[in-house]
Parts: structure tokens; sequence; C-alpha cells
């Protein structure tokens, strides 16, 4: 949207104290106002209020009222005030109708004097310039609904823009760019290594939240960044401080009190219309215009009421010194004629020859008429300018940056690095995956029998089993012998037997068997010796547990060490800027490395406590340059010449596959210009005496020129010649250094 920097209004007195002034900034439905003067080359801010919301334009006059109360006691003779307008308060044509009726109550109730205004952004962008002439960055603005993003090249605003404001800072910037990128090409396409973050709205502390959001944002892998961006802030106070100074100077200036300071600078221009009323030198109508009031005892000054009898004493000062203005006005347009002429005048009259006196005088004009053509027509000149055309060199290189190697290798492409450690310590815990039953084992008493005919002796530890589960004999144990005896004719077998106490081999309830279940033993048949549980077994139980397993160790590791190297990382990068840079290697050491437990241990948690020491390459950029120019010079056409300015370079480290290397590889992409040799001379005699149109053609025509443009001097030979002159000497050839 282009806007005047700044808009002063015409006709208006000076206030009781000439160099002080208030400022009121507003930010959409917000206040803020400070008292500053002009002192010598320097803008003095004295003090500020706080950033005070107001719902409709009546609670805008309570705040408004209040926010000038807040500036102290030294503000209460100051009238003249500067505004620091929100962009959406203005457009094209200066501040916006539905305000300017705001803007003229404003000035009425509370008797201020309007002597200009600055855009808010306009100002921020200036005050950035004037810090530092040739700065790039891109600067975001925000507000509570809106983020305007600029973007600044070498001291110029090269595009603007704004997007809707989501919860999402990093998201509103990332769309802004997204834009950015489909609308800008060629040089401008890259986005300077600075991101500033200004907003007169967001605390402190809310701003300290949007910067470190943004800063851990990877902006130079998923954006045309030239490197990765450093993060600055300004607060609501900059912001006001940068309104103020912007908007002194430009008052400063125009009351002849400081020279030019700024581009933005000569812009000023009279803009009564933009704060709601015209100047003192046009009627003052109905409607938008500033008008009286028509309560006088309303009107207050910074809240302290002004009695009807002064107000009628200063309105009619006013009205006298508005009358003695435009009174000296007149007289100025009266113009009085000498009396030489009107002599000159009677002396033609009466003269007798008045016809010849006349056409003397006319035949003299004629002659000083065909002297200027002829001179004009013979005497021209042309001023060629042409614009070379250029060829753009792009090529994807490979830096190795070592720092073990004694001198920087430009034929190899190897730059000499230097080596910078720093330890990172950090702890993390995760969740167990290892699972294992644990419990006790059933116990009981069984009886042995002996079916033989010779005492058996068990030892401890003799295995006893039913089915799948398993039993050992507590204590060694000695079974007698069966015997036999004759009872009714027949014989009567009596086994050995003996009680004795066994554990189940394994946990659970399964080894808790019923009264009466049969046992084998050992690997003995039934037929000589068998064990029959006496009781029910009880004491058998199992449960399943979460332990530390083996993965699980090693997961924790990984996580954390490539957490720490993250670390490392961001540590580096905050570290680099200005020229040096640092890159994290793939090399680390283990300082230090606790955990919570062991393989094994039962526990839901795994905790680890863990120091590396890591490891970057610093370089400079500097450094860089030769490599730049060897990798360069094959791809340069015979005769063209490398333009003078830095070539465009972005560098991005490639990881490192072996995960040991103190060295580093950058893939790397630069792109600059050059421009084709041109004999001057040669063109010239070209074009010598050709038609004008055709010698545009002819020169469009060479390889080596993009396009062609012409001037004739003086001006007014266009009328009166169509053609090159064959005189070499009248003709100048001028090459343009304008980008493309």
């Amino acid at each position: 949207m282009p806007l005047k920097f700044f808009s002063k209004s015409k006709g208006e007195e000076p206030s009781a104290s000439p160099h002080t002034f208030l400022c009121l900034m507003f930010v959409n439905r917000s206040v803020q106002a400070a008292l500053w003067k002009i002192e010598g080359e320097e803008i003095v801010d004295l003090s500020q209020s706080s950033l005070l919301s107001f719902e409709d334009d009546d609670d805008g006059l309570i705040k408004i009222d209040q926010a000038l109360q807040e500036l102290g006691p030294e503000s209460e003779n100051v009238n003249q005030v500067v505004f620091g307008f929100d962009p959406h308060w203005v457009n094209g044509d200066g501040l916006i109708k539905d305000r300017k009726a705001f803007i003229k109550r404003v000035t009425e109730d509370l008797g201020l004097q309007p002597v200009g205004f600055v855009v808010i952004t306009d100002a921020l962008t200036q005050q950035l310039i004037s810090e530092e002439s040739m700065t790039s960055a891109v600067m975001v603005y925000v507000q509570e609904d809106t983020v305007f993003i600029f973007l600044m090249q070498q001291g110029k605003l090269v595009d603007q823009l704004s997007v809707g404001r989501s919860d999402d800072i990093v998201q509103d910037i990332v769309e802004g760019l997204a834009r950015f990128a489909k609308q800008l090409t060629g040089k401008d396409s890259y986005l300077p290594p600075k991101l500033l973050l200004a907003s007169p709205v967001l605390s402190s502390a809310e701003l300290d939240d949007a910067q470190q959001q943004i800063t851990a944002y990877n902006w130079s892998e998923n954006h045309s960044f030239m490197q990765t961006p450093v993060v600055e802030s300004m607060l609501a106070l900059d912001v006001l401080q940068a309104v103020v100074k912007q908007g002194g100077l430009a008052v400063a200036e125009s009351k002849g009190l400081k020279g030019k300071h700024s581009e933005a600078a000569d812009e000023v221009a009279a803009g009564a219309a933009d704060f709601g009323f015209e100047d003192v030198d046009s009627p003052v109508d109905e409607g938008d215009n500033f008008a009286a009031p028509a309560d006088k005892s309303a009107v207050t000054s910074f809240g302290v009421p002004i009695d009807e009898e002064k107000i009628t004493d200063e309105s009619s000062q006013l009205s006298n010194k508005t009358a003695q203005k435009m009174t000296n006005r007149s007289n100025k347009r009266k113009f009085k004629m000498p009396a030489i002429f009107g002599k000159i005048a009677a002396w033609y009259r009466h003269h007798p020859h008045k016809n010849a006196i006349r056409g003397g005088i006319i035949g003299g004009m004629v002659a000083l008429l065909l002297l200027i053509i002829g001179w004009a027509a013979f005497a021209y000149q042309v001023v060629i300018s042409v614009q070379l055309a250029e060829k753009v060199i792009a090529k994807d290189l490979e830096i190795v940056v070592d720092p073990n190697i004694a001198s920087t290798n430009v034929e190899r492409q190897i730059l000499k690095g230097s080596l910078e450690t720093l330890e990172v310590t950090d702890e993390t815990t995760i969740e167990t995956t290892g699972v294992t039953l644990v419990g006790d084992a059933a116990k009981g008493t069984v009886t042995i029998f002996n079916k033989t005919t010779a005492p058996k002796t068990f030892t401890a530890g003799t295995s006893l089993s039913t089915g799948s589960v398993a039993f050992t004999l507590d204590d060694e144990v000695t079974v007698a012998s069966a015997s036999s005896e004759e009872s009714g004719g027949q014989a009567v077998t009596t086994f050995g037997q003996e009680e004795a106490a066994v554990t189940a081999t394994g946990i659970g309830a399964e080894g808790n068997i019923g009264g009466g279940t049969k046992l084998t033993i050992a690997n003995f048949a039934t037929s000589t010796y068998e064990a029959t549980a006496k009781e029910t077994f009880s004491g058998g139980s199992s449960r399943e547990v979460r332990v530390v397993d083996e993965e699980d160790l090693t997961d924790i590791l990984q996580t954390l060490t490539d957490s720490l190297l993250d670390e490392a990382a961001k540590q580096f990068a905050d570290k680099s800027g200005n020229g040096t840079y640092y890159v994290l290697t793939s090399s680390y050491d283990v300082v230090e490395e606790n955990y919570s437990a062991e393989a094994g241990d039962e526990t839901n948690q795994l905790g680890l406590a863990l120091t590396l020491e890591t490891s970057a390459v610093k370089y400079n950029s500097a450094d860089i340059r030769p490599l730049l120019e060897e990798a360069l010079k094959d791809e340069i056409p015979e005769g063209y010449a490398l333009i003078e300015d830095e070539p465009e370079l972005l560098t991005s480290p490639r990881d490192d596959a072996t995960g040991s290397s103190t060295r580093v590889v950058l893939d790397a992409n630069v792109k600059t210009k050059a421009r084709p040799p041109i004999d001057q001379a040669n063109v010239i005699d070209s074009i010598l005496g050709l038609s004008l149109d055709e010698m545009v053609m002819r020169l469009a025509d060479r390889p080596e020129i993009e396009r062609a443009s012409y001037v004739l001097r003086p001006g007014i030979a266009k009328w009166f010649t169509s053609k090159v002159p064959n005189n070499l000497d009248r003709v100048t050839l001028e090459i343009s250094n304008e980008a493309n």
C-alpha cells in the first residue's frame, strides 16, 4: 500500500512549548502516549504511558485523556501532537473515513493541535534503515488479529504483505513466506539471515515465548533463507520510540529545526484532510472537517477543565491570527506594476510608428525562435543507456571443512576450520518393556512306596513328577523294603513306605496338586517305586511383572544421545553469526552415563542421566570466497566479468554416515552474475545516422545488449529531429548497472 511516510497539517499555530510535543499511537482499539522534544539534532523521549485498550469512541477519549495524564505535569502545557496510526487506520488517501470523525473529536475535546502522523510499520522500517542503511531483514509486525511481514534487502523495502493471526506464530510466518516465494524471483527470492519480531500488543513474556518458537523452527531447511536466521525482537516500548523518533525527525524538518533525515522526509506533504479537517486557508464546511466544539464548557485538557472565558479568549486570538494570515496572503497576491512599465506603455501608445515597432518585435521573436530551433536541430545530443545481457551462473559445490589440515586447499575445495568442544547434559526416563513371572513354588508331603525287596534311599533333590508338574525332595529319605506274609493260604505283600517333604521345581498354582495324586519318582517304573500326595499341596502362585530389557537400555541411550546432539547443534547455531559459523560434527564422547536399573531388574520405568562431549567445526564465510572463485572460473564465458556484488551462497551440512568424523561436508549452492564485454566505440559507430527507432532495434539485436533506451538533450530537440547525429562527439553511451 503506497502511503506517505509523514503527512503534516498546515496553517497551525505553535504551542507554548514550540520544541516539545506529544505523540499518540493507536493500535486497533488501544492507545499509548509519549512526551518528547527536539533538542539540537536529536529527538529526546521524555516519558511514556502504558498501552490502554478502549471499547468505543467515547471510551477512547477517556483512555486517551488517562494516557496523557500518565505523562506527568510537564505535558500539561503541550498541545502539539504527532499521531502514530495502525496500518488498518490508513489507506492510499490517508486516514480512513470512519477514523477521521474519532480523531476530530480527540483534537477538539482534548484541545490538541495535530502537526502530522506516521504509519507505525513505516516508522519501524525507516528506524531499521536509519540504524543500518544497508539492512537486510524479514520484519514480522504482530497485532491482535493480523501479522504484517516486510522483506527488506540492502536498505530497501522489497515486498510486504499481511496474514490473519492464529495461535501459532510460526505457521503465520510460514504462510507469509510462502506467498513471498510465489512473488519474488531472482536475487530477491533468497531471504536475509535476520528475522525481527515487533509488536506493540504482546507482553514481554508473550514476545519471549513467540521468539523461542520462531528460533526453534528450522527456517533454513524449509525456506530459502541464505543461512539460519538470527531472531531478534522489539518490545511495545521500542515500537513507540520508533514512532516518536521518525515522526519527530519529520516534524523537526518541517519546522526548519533539522535537515532532511531520510528519503521518507522528501515525501512530507500537506494532509490536513487526512485528520478529518481542511487547511485553515480553505473554507471549513460541515461533515468530516474539524469545527469548534458545540459545548465549549465540556472541553478538557488532559483531564483539567478549561473555563469558558479562557476558551473564548483563546478562540478569539486564534481567529485574529488566522484572519491576519489570510490578509497577508491576499496582499501577496496583489502585484503592483513598476512605473517604468507604465511609461513604456504610454510611449508606445502615442508613437507614430507603433506598427513598425510591433512588426520589429514580432520579427525579432520569430528570428529568436528560428535560432532556437536551428540550434536544437543541429547541436542536439543523444544519450543512450544500454543494459547488458547478464548471464546467471549457478553451481552446486561440495565444500569440506576440516580442522585437521594445515591450510586450505583451494583446488580440492577443502577449507581449514577449527574444532570447538561443548559438554551437554540431560536425563530422561522411559517405560520398561521386559515382562517376567515371579511368585512361589507349591509345597507338600508325599508318601513314597518301595515295592522292591530291598531298602531304598532317595537323596535330596530327587525328582518327582505328575504330568508336566515336577517336584524335588527337600531332604534325603530311606524307604524300607516290601514284605510278604501268608494269610489264609495266600501270600500278602506289604510295600515299604515313608513320608517326605517335596517342593515344586517351578512357581505357579499348577503345583498345588490334590491329595492322593500319584507321582513318578525319577526314572523308576511305578512297579518299583511310587509316591502319592498325602494331602493337597499349597503355596504355589505366580504373576507377571515389568522388568528392564536389554533393548530398553539401548533405546534410552539412543534417544537421549539424539536429544543431546540436537541441543548441542542449537547451542552452536546460537553462537553462529557475523560471518562466523559452527557446524556440529558427528563425533562425540560419552563423559558419564548413569542408569537407574540394570537388565532384569523389576521396575516400570528406566532412567538415564547422560553427559556427552560434542564437537563443532568453526569457519568464517570470508574464507570460503577463494574456493568459490576457483569453482566458478570455468563457468564464466570467455570475456565475461563477474559483477562485483557478493555471490549468493546457500550452505547446509551433510549427514556423516560414519558417525565418528571431526570434519564436516557442506552442500553449497552459489549463484552470481557475469556481464559480457562491450566495445563502446564499435557500438556507437554502428548507429551513427540511423533513425532513433532503428537505432533502438539495432542495439537490441546485439547479443551483448539486453535492452536500450535514449534521451535527447535538449528535450525540445525531439520535435525537430528523428535521427542519431553523424557526429561521434554528440553521442554518449552509458552502461546501466540496474538489475534485470
